[in-house]
């Protein structure tokens, strides 16, 4: 009787691992099938470049106003990715000058129920130059830039993911902001 409960259990594990065999010889065989027919998608690597003209957000020389200037963006992936780039990058007109540090970095932005959820590098509060009405031109440039597009109505700033109740201490932040809740109006 112990041999049979033996040879029984040996049995049983040996048909399990002869299953499990085939079932994972069988998958890796797809997968190689999968990329015989061309089934996963195709990444260009070379993708094209698409040009869009766009309004981006300066403040004049005095920082008395925002500034819109009409500027035609070369990019490759994400369009509001690279006009935030752009608009970090600052003016090439002498005349205006920049609303955010060179040194932020977009960590992520992701578009949910046209609110724009922009999250910067702690370089933006950190290198920035202060100031309430700097303060508020930063915000507003941002917010202005991505609402001119149908798909965002509002901005919610988030730095290294997290929402702040404000900036550097005067405009806040802590909900998503549209052209609405800015201070030059529409």
């Amino acid at each position: 009787m112990g041999n049979l409960k033996i040879l029984a259990i040996t049995t049983s594990i040996f048909v399990v691992l002869v299953l499990v065999v085939f079932a994972w010889t069988g998958n890796h065989t797809l997968n190689q099938a999968q990329v015989k027919n061309n089934s996963y998608p195709h990444i260009d690597p070379n993708p094209s470049t698409h040009v869009k003209s766009v309004e981006l957000y300066y403040v004049d020389k005095d920082s008395t106003e925002l500034v819109p200037v009409r500027e035609e963006i070369s990019y490759t992936g994400r369009f509001e990715i690279k006009i935030l780039e752009q608009l970090i990058e600052g003016p090439n007109n002498k005349a205006l000058n920049p609303t955010i540090p060179k040194e932020t970095k977009i960590i992520s932005l992701d578009i949910v129920d046209k609110i724009a959820f922009v999250n910067f590098s702690k370089d933006i509060q950190s290198k920035h130059w202060g100031g309430s009405a700097s303060e508020m031109f930063t915000v507003e440039s941002i917010v202005y830039t991505l609402t001119q597009f149908d798909d965002i109505d509002s901005v919610q700033i988030l730095i290294e993911g997290r929402k702040l109740e404000t900036l550097l201490g005067h405009v806040y932040i802590m909900d998503p902001l549209s052209r609405k809740d800015t201070f030059i109006g529409n």
